[in-house]
C-alpha cells in the first residue's frame, strides 16, 4: 500500500511538473519582441511605378499546403515547393503593387524550411515588405497541433509585399480566447498597418486575419479592427483594408448563405468602409465572388475594403490557381485610382517625421 501511495504521489508530481513546463512553453516568446514585427527591403531592378492607379491583392496562403491541408499524413516538401512555384505564377499574372498575405510561413519546419515571404519577394521583384509573426518560434510536436504538421520550428504569420517604399510598420495582436489550450496551440490573430509611399502621398494598408474557430472572439476582434480604422481615418489618409475575415457579409447570409455570426456588421459599424465584389454585384453580373474553398469556391470570406472618395475601385478579379490551387483560399485582386487634387499634391516627399506615429494612434 505504501508503494502504491508513493507511486501515485510521484506520478502526480510529474504530472504537475509537466503541466507547468507546458504552460511555461505555451506562454513564452522564443523570438525577441523587436523581431515580431519587421520592415524589410529587397533588391529590386525597377523603380516604383509613377502613376495614380495601384492594384492590391489579398491572399490567404495557408502556408502553401494546397487545398488538401487536412490530410492525416504529413505533406512532402516537394508539395510546398511546387505550390510556391504555382503561387509565384498566380501573383505574377495578376501583377499587384501590394500584396497582403495571411498564414505565410517564415522558415518553418512544416513547409520545407522556406521563408515564403522572402522567397516570393525575391522571385517577383518586390522592393519592400513587412513581416508580422503570429506563431512564435517554438518546437511543436506534430501530434499537439495537427497530424499533417511536421515536428519542428513553427514560425508563421502575416506579410505585406510592396512595389513602393513602406514608411512604418505596426503589428497589433487582437483579442483571443483565454483558454490554456488556445494559448498553447493556436496562433495569435493580428492586424498589420503600414503606410506605403506613393509619390510622397501615404496610402495606409491594413492587413487583417480574424479567428476562424471562435465566432465570439472573431466579433471582438472585428470591433477592435473597426476602432483602429476609425482612428486612422481621422488623420485624413487614403486607407485600404484587406485580409481573411472568415465570415460572410450580412447580405450573403440573407440571400441564402450559411448564417455564421455578426463579425462583418461589427466591423463595418460606425465606419464608411465599402467592399468590392459584393454578393449584390454577383447577383447582377452572374460573376462568382466566392474565395473559399479554392477547389470549388462557395463562400466569400476574403475581402478588400476601401475608404470611399479617397480611393476609387476600377477593376477586380478572383484567382484560385486552377487546376491545382496552391492554397485553400483564392486570391482577390482589386485595382484602384488615387484621385489626388492638384492643390493637395505634395511638392516633395512628406518627411517621415511629419507622418503620425501609427503605434501611438493604435494604442488601446
Amino acid at each position: 500500500m505504501k508503494r502504491v501511495l508513493q507511486a501515485t504521489v510521484a506520478f502526480l508530481g510529474l504530472l504537475i511538473l509537466g503541466a507547468g513546463l507546458l504552460f511555461f512553453w505555451s506562454t513564452s516568446d522564443h523570438i525577441a519582441e523587436q523581431e515580431l514585427a519587421q520592415k524589410k527591403t529587397y533588391p529590386s531592378s525597377s523603380a516604383p511605378p509613377d502613376r495614380d492607379t495601384f492594384t492590391v491583392m489579398t491572399y490567404h496562403l495557408n502556408h502553401l499546403a494546397g487545398p488538401a491541408s487536412s490530410s492525416a499524413n504529413p505533406s512532402p516538401d516537394s508539395l510546398y515547393n511546387r505550390n510556391l512555384d504555382r503561387a509565384t505564377e498566380l501573383i505574377r499574372r495578376a501583377d499587384p503593387d501590394f500584396i497582403g498575405f495571411q498564414d505565410v510561413d517564415f522558415h518553418a519546419a512544416r513547409s520545407a524550411y522556406v521563408h515564403q515571404l522572402d522567397s516570393l519577394a525575391t522571385r517577383l521583384g518586390y522592393a519592400a515588405g513587412a513581416q508580422a509573426v503570429n506563431w512564435n518560434d517554438r518546437y511543436v510536436p506534430s501530434t499537439f497541433v495537427h497530424p499533417a504538421v511536421h515536428s519542428g520550428p513553427l514560425v508563421s504569420g502575416q506579410g505585406i509585399l510592396s512595389q513602393y517604399p513602406l514608411r512604418q510598420h505596426v503589428r497589433k495582436e487582437l483579442s483571443h480566447s483565454q483558454s490554456f489550450g488556445r494559448n498553447a496551440f493556436r496562433p495569435n490573430s493580428l492586424v498589420q498597418v503600414t503606410p506605403a509611399d506613393i509619390g510622397g502621398w501615404p496610402l495606409l494598408i491594413m492587413n487583417v486575419h480574424l479567428s476562424a474557430t471562435d465566432p465570439d472572439v472573431r466579433e471582438a476582434q472585428a470591433r477592435t479592427v473597426s476602432q483602429f480604422y476609425v482612428r486612422l481615418a481621422e488623420k485624413g489618409y487614403p486607407i485600404v483594408m484587406i485580409g481573411s475575415f472568415n465570415s460572410l457579409m450580412p447580405s450573403a447570409q440573407a440571400s441564402g448563405g450559411a448564417t455564421t455570426d455578426e463579425t462583418m456588421e461589427t466591423l463595418l459599424q460606425g465606419t464608411n468602409l465599402q467592399t468590392t465584389l459584393s454578393s449584390e454585384s454577383a447577383q447582377l453580373t452572374g460573376q462568382s465572388v466566392a474565395t473559399y474553398p479554392a477547389e470549388n469556391p462557395t463562400q466569400k470570406i476574403d475581402y478588400v475594403f476601401y475608404r470611399p472618395r479617397l480611393v476609387v475601385p476600377i477593376d477586380s478579379e478572383i484567382r484560385c490557381g486552377d487546376p491545382s490551387p496552391p492554397s485553400s483560399h483564392c486570391a482577390l485582386t482589386v485595382s484602384f485610382v488615387l484621385p489626388r487634387p492638384e492643390d493637395k499634391l505634395p511638392d516633395t516627399r512628406i518627411p517621415d517625421e511629419q507622418l503620425p506615429s501609427l503605434d501611438s494612434i493604435l494604442q488601446r
